[in-house]
């Protein structure tokens, strides 16, 4: 696996010899993998030199800068799936397309299902962001996200781990949306960061209800004050997805956020199925999240949200101009993140308890621990092996 290459078009490629290689677009924050026989002119064209490419490939590595709108987004692997016929477990790489650094450990927010509720509000070791994110930088990844808790809340960290990251991969902040502050922005500006904005639904009691704040006094600003900062971003013309969590109590709410997230000027949508967490404080408001409606049990509740995404995911499809994307997430493929945690440990999901476990920075996918093609189907989508 090479380097991962920032070309003249901005466009971030790693290259595989067997294969082939996976591409990071800030211009709308997706994921390509791109079939070994086309790697040479996907490069030569990203760098402004002769190419011969399938027009396919041509239209999705520049969404967000064409001028081609409204096309469907058939498949994150390009051409299409049938040019990865020769993929077997054997020629995945083993560096992550994706890195996730929770720079942070505290967050307003207060949400039933988070994934790092073990971390947030807990005591942690301090480390300096700065040998962290080169510790990040020398596995590889195509990509980096500045998550948490909550990033923005760690200005300092953000501007120390973007000298260093800055350019040499892509960049993406995970934020509640809640927080937003100039001058960051104008460095996420600068280093052409996407923003992904968590948002479980357009109706700010059902949104408040799922994802509520700390200080609940508050609760009722809540979606003005996202929907403001998502302005500000596009203003900026910083692309911007929204995250949204699927669960019993928003799952009928999917169809009214397909139709009016393109009015807010965000470049697309991904969903996940919401994932029992970690921190046992959360277990019984979780198990309200998901027994809510029909739903008698934890298993109802998960087949109902199952089948809600399938219908949506068969209705609508993915386009140039707002992006869809159904990520390949459940109990059984939950440890294929690879997560950096406040103290520079690196941990992923286990797949037999509710907890992270630590893995080494030299052998991420080593031991079984994370789960390689469940990483890349996560960010590319499902492929037949």
């Amino acid at each position: 696996m090479e380097t991962v290459i920032k070309t003249k078009k901005g466009i971030f490629v790693k290259t595989d010899k067997e294969f082939g290689a996976v591409v990071f677009s800030p211009y709308s924050g997706l994921f390509f993998a791109i079939s070994k026989e086309y790697v040479n002119d996907a490069l030569n064209y990203c760098n402004e030199k002769k190419y011969n490419l399938p027009n396919d490939i041509i239209k999705h590595l520049t969404i967000g800068i064409n001028f081609e709108k409204n096309f469907e987004i058939k498949s994150h692997w390009l051409p299409e799936k049938n040019a990865f016929s020769y993929i077997n477990e054997n020629v995945f790489p083993n560096s992550p397309i994706v890195i996730n650094w929770l720079i942070s450990n505290n967050c307003c927010f207060n949400c039933n299902y988070c994934y790092a509720g073990d971390v947030i509000d807990k005591p942690t070791e301090l480390a300096d962001p700065t040998k962290i994110a080169q510790k990040i930088l020398d596995t590889n990844p195509l990509a980096v996200v500045f998550s948490g808790g909550e990033p923005l809340r760690e200005k300092q960290k953000i501007i120390d781990g973007l000298n260093v990251l800055g350019n040499k991969v892509g960049i993406m902040i995970d934020t509640n949306g809640y927080h937003y502050d100039h001058d960051l922005a104008k460095l996420f500006q600068k280093h052409n960061a996407v923003i992904r904005i968590s948002l479980d639904s357009l109706h700010n009691e059902l949104n408040s209800k799922i994802r509520p704040l700390k200080n609940n006094k508050s609760n009722a600003d809540v979606l003005n004050t996202i929907i403001t900062n998502i302005t500000k971003y596009r203003d900026m013309k910083i692309p911007v997805l929204i995250h949204t969590v699927v669960s019993s109590v928003n799952k009928n709410s999917l169809y009214d956020l397909y139709d009016k997230l393109p009015s807010l000027g965000v470049n697309g949508w991904r969903l996940f199925s919401v994932i029992k967490p970690n921190d046992e404080n959360k277990q019984e408001k979780f198990k309200k999240l998901m027994i809510f409606g029909k739903a008698k049990n934890i298993d109802d509740a998960q087949q109902e949200i199952q089948k809600e995404i399938k219908i949506l995911n068969n209705k609508y499809i993915s386009k140039s101009n707002f992006s869809l994307q159904i990520v390949h997430s459940s109990e059984n493929h939950k440890n294929s993140v690879v997560l950096v945690l406040p103290s520079g440990k690196f941990v992923t999901e286990s797949r037999v308890k509710n907890e992270k476990i630590e893995i080494s920075d030299k052998s991420i996918f080593d031991k079984n621990k994370v789960d390689l093609i469940g990483h890349y189907e996560r960010y590319l989508g499902q492929i037949k092996l």
